[in-house]
């Protein structure tokens, strides 16, 4: 009996050895699991030759995209990555976070620079979701075969197997194992609550019991998902290659998790709400076979103004207080862009680059003081590619990384930024040609030329201009409408006008739109409007010229005071005065105009002049004709200038054509922004 008993106690152990893969593994001392970095106590441990030693994740997120392209969708030179990769190193960072797979150039560029380094740079590699299949109303589940295909094709790739097929990169036979570099696996995306109220409500409420991970009973069917993903991973690379390596999951957004958290925390239960609007990745567990690490990502996007330190801080403390796993920042950021929203006193807004180096310089020391076990600045460059919801109805999406698009603040959240040309308002004008001179007396002259982020203007005095003079150039951009006076300004021009450049003596100069051609009034009563046209109250002809606005922050229930908080509206067409050339001791990356000994230096974004995409000279076509924003193709801006003084006349310069040109590849001139070097000195401190 006792031998029977003996023999099925064998073979149970060996049965259970074979169903959680480790058998394979206790054959052999070679194939013993590998655990290159692991965590303990809130601090992410490194194996370096059977000694654990603390390592500090410093991280980076990085993609392929350049100005002419999305990511991934053409090739960059090995060159390139190694210049970026060294940049970044020096930078003082020891992580890149990979959003999703990169072109197989830049992990041969990585394991090139690498092999040359003492101290590696690590990737932690991003796993995305299918964002436009979610979009598009797929059920998480429906997206599972295709996710778990792709983790395992990734995992192959990053240790050496061939290089997966996807939409944007072709299959390739090459491959390069970088594995030895590879610190993680982040897995999914920030959930919104778009996005999993349909997959909750079709999912069932099953607690997911597998071999690395499990759910709680309180867990949703979503998290029972994403678990099971993770244990999939896990998994995958334990079975073929021996290894565990940490693994992390993107939660929901970092304020409706909170809310959600800590209005629960408080009432002790979900309650009665069945369906979560947040991932809660404490629901999430490890068993005793997960031997390296799992932690929770979040992206933190603080709002600009006197409170973001404080804000910053009181919600890292919020985030311990809520978490019982691990937490990394997997992407914090704040754009230098015009047209934003920012908690201030301040008249004039937008971020330039100054305040967007010692904001991120802030947000990065806030970190490091709180309990969070690492972080990643949100962009390495900026992005030409990227919408944001404030335009994404005004621009043709697909043309996006074309052109310079400074209405888009999405666009300029890196630390290495592309100037679409070497053209700035400043103090110098040898950059002007005879050749740009489009009208002029014996008294003055206005030169235009362009580029690919905007319009730019000088004008040049024979002699000293008084010293109160005001400039309004008028522009005829649009063949649908326009307005042949202002009267409120006593101006008349030669062709009717859709906008007006003001260059103020008060320091409040502004681009005007005609009302029938103002893109945020035809968008806040579209809705009501087509219901009842006639009701409309602006016509082609009107006289009638108004500040360009931007909504800059949405209409949104509060769910705490229990009502809608009003949404913000910005100046988007609000000028600046200063020194735009990156050079100058008294830069200023805002400045639209410059005022020198003689002359006035202008430069207005395309987006101000409602253009949908310059790169082929489209702009919006009558909003009022379908009710909606489209585009069609113009060949020439019809430009005037009117020159006062004490509200009179001094002269008038009548409005000639300044031809359009398209292009198909822009050009644009790299460089790195102030931030590079205020977070080197803060990175390189620790």
């Amino acid at each position: 009996m006792k031998k029977f008993l003996m023999i099925c106690t064998l073979l149970f152990i060996l049965l259970f050895l074979l169903i959680t893969n480790q058998f394979y593994y206790l054959m052999d001392d070679e194939k013993m699991l590998k655990i290159p970095f692991s965590i303990s106590n809130q601090q992410i441990y490194q194996n370096v030759q059977g000694e654990l030693e603390p390592f500090d994740m410093i991280g980076m997120n990085l993609t392929s995209a350049l100005p002419g392209s999305f990511p991934n969708e053409e090739e960059l030179e090995e060159s390139l990555y190694l210049e970026w990769l060294t940049l970044i190193q020096q930078l003082g960072v020891t992580v890149l976070r990979l959003p999703d797979l990169m072109p197989l150039t830049f992990y041969e560029a990585l394991l090139t620079f690498n092999e040359t380094q003492s101290t590696p740079l690590y990737l932690l590699q991003g796993i995305a979701f299918d964002e436009i299949a979610l979009a598009d109303g797929m059920d998480l589940q429906a997206l599972r075969e295709p996710y778990v295909t792709k983790i395992k094709g990734m995992i192959d790739c990053l240790y050496g197997g061939a290089y997966p097929e996807s939409e944007e990169l072709p299959l390739s036979n090459q491959s390069v194992d970088v594995s030895p570099y590879l610190l993680g696996y982040s897995l999914g995306m920030e959930w919104g609550s778009h996005d999993l109220i349909f997959s909750e409500i079709m999912g069932e409420l099953t607690p997911y019991e597998g071999i690395y991970f499990y759910t709680t009973n309180e867990a949703s069917s979503v998290e029972s998902f994403l678990a099971e993903l993770m244990d999939e991973l896990i998994r995958y690379e334990f079975d073929h290659y021996g290894t565990q390596h940490l693994i992390t999951m993107v939660g929901s957004n970092i304020e409706e998790t909170l809310n959600y958290l800590m209005k629960h925390k408080k009432e002790g239960m979900r309650g009665e709400q069945t369906i979560k609007k947040i991932v809660d990745l404490n629901q999430i567990k490890t068993t005793d076979a997960l031997e390296s690490g799992y932690f929770a990502s979040y992206h933190l996007y603080p709002v600009f103004g006197e409170g973001m330190k404080d804000s910053v801080a009181s919600m890292l403390v919020a985030l311990e207080n809520t978490h019982e796993i691990p937490v990394v920042i997997s992407e914090y950021g704040l754009p230098s862009a015009k047209v934003i929203y920012k908690e201030t006193t301040e008249e004039l807004v937008g971020i330039n680059e100054e305040e967007q180096a010692n904001a991120l310089v802030m947000i990065y020391e806030t970190l490091k003081q709180s309990n969070v076990m690492g972080s990643f600045v949100s962009d390495w460059q900026d992005r030409w590619d990227r919408t944001a919801w404030t335009t994404v109805e005004e621009i043709i999406l697909d043309r996006s990384p074309y052109w310079k698009n400074e209405l888009t603040y999405l666009q300029s959240g890196g630390l290495y930024t592309f100037d679409s040309s070497t053209s700035y308002p400043d103090n110098r004008t040898d950059d002007w040609k005879d050749e740009n001179v489009l009208i002029e007396n014996e008294q003055v002259q206005l030169s235009v030329k362009s580029d690919e982020a905007g319009l730019f203007f000088l004008i040049q005095w024979n002699e000293t201009p008084p010293a109160d003079v005001s400039y309004w150039i008028d522009l005829d951009v649009t063949p649908n409408s326009g307005s042949i006076s202002y009267e409120k300004e006593g101006l008349s021009f030669d062709r009717p006008v859709d906008f007006i450049v003001n260059i103020d003596a008060n320091n409040q100069s502004r681009v005007l739109v005609q009302r029938y051609y103002h893109t945020y009034e035809f968008l806040q009563n579209r809705q009501s409007l087509q219901i009842r046209p006639d009701q409309i109250e602006v016509s082609s002809d009107m006289d009638e010229f108004e500040p360009i606005l931007m909504e800059v922050k949405s209409r949104k229930y509060d769910e705490n005071q229990e009502c809608f908080i009003d949404p913000v509206v910005q100046e988007a067409g609000r000028l600046l005065e200063g020194n735009a050339n990156p050079s100058a001791p008294d830069f200023n990356s805002l400045a639209n105009y410059y005022r020198g000994e003689g002359y006035v230096e202008i430069k207005i974004p395309w987006g101000i002049l409602n253009f949908a995409d310059p790169s082929t000279c489209q702009i919006h076509h009558d909003y009022y004709e379908n009710f909606g924003i489209s585009s069609f193709q113009i060949s020439a801006i019809g430009i005037g200038l009117t020159i006062k003084s004490q509200d009179s006349e001094m002269m008038h310069l009548s409005s000639k054509n300044y031809s359009l040109t398209s292009w198909t590849s822009p050009t644009y001139e790299p460089r790195l922004k102030l931030a590079y070097n205020l977070l080197q000195e803060a990175f390189l401190s620790d």
